[in-house]
């Protein structure tokens, strides 16, 4: 399970070792992590992030780190908005009607897709294309940032 860059976002720079995470836990490569504002900590995304929370893609290969001693991780900013795209696996499979609705996460890898659209900000993410076939649980679309952003 993972979060892709598919265009647009190379440009963005690379934070090496610039992000220090907050509590004991595995972080895996490709997957999304939460910035905690007025610190550099991060945290895994959760079903519970919003568009103000989700900051970047972990780069660093998969590490477990504990609260006693954090260790330094790599990650991208995320870009937002249209011109910045991403492919991301999903809970369920694909469907057309599912394009175009804002969609939560599942975890710091999956996309939640439905056909509704998430309103408010916990709807992180907006799929414009299926990838594959619809077993293949693969969406191509794009975050939204915190309003003003995207």
């Amino acid at each position: 399970m993972s979060v892709i860059v598919y265009s647009g976002s190379p440009n963005i720079p690379h934070i090496p070792g610039g992000m220090v995470p907050n509590t004991s836990t595995t972080y895996t490569k490709d997957t999304l992590v939460d910035l905690t504002f007025g610190s550099a900590y991060i945290s895994e995304s959760t079903s519970s992030s919003t568009t103000h929370t989700i900051f970047g893609i972990m780069t660093d290969k998969t590490v477990t780190t504990a609260a006693s001693s954090p260790v330094n991780l790599d990650v991208v900013p995320l870009g937002y908005g249209p011109q910045h795209l991403y492919i991301v696996d999903c809970t369920n499979n694909t469907a057309a009607n599912q394009l175009y609705a804002r969609q939560a996460l599942t975890n710091s890898s999956t996309i939640a897709n439905t056909s509704s659209d998430t309103t408010g900000n916990t709807g992180v993410f907006v799929p414009i294309a299926q990838v594959g076939a619809a077993t293949d649980k693969k969406l191509l679309g794009y975050f939204l940032g915190p309003l003003g952003t995207n």
